[in-house]
């Protein structure tokens, strides 16, 4: 898994309370609600692309993929455009790209 951003990292020193609560609220919701771990991911990514949170983006992009068993092997960003390169079940290679336009 990458590294977090500081910023949360930091956070989490400080508020380790807060993210312990937050997490285990995540985890109860997930254990009750009827969305499997893949359609939890899509909806998160959904949630980040709405309120244009580009590391929530990436992550979530990630994480869908492999949930749904498909290996991440490359990520590349640039000033205006980020990518995800992953293979299907055949084995053929896929590129998730997104060019950036004004915030």
């Amino acid at each position: 898994m990458p590294k977090l951003p500081e910023p949360f990292r930091r956070f989490e020193r400080e508020n380790a309370a807060v993210v312990k609560a937050y997490e285990a609220l995540g985890e109860a919701c997930a254990k009750a609600g009827p969305l499997d771990a893949r359609t939890r991911e899509l909806v998160k990514l959904g949630m980040a692309i709405g309120g244009r949170l580009e590391g929530a983006v990436h992550s979530h992009a990630r994480r869908a993929l492999e949930a749904r068993g498909l290996p991440v092997f490359g990520e590349w960003r640039t000033e205006s455009s980020h990518s995800i390169s992953t293979r299907d079940p055949d084995g053929h290679e896929m590129e998730l790209y997104v060019e950036l336009g004004p915030s």
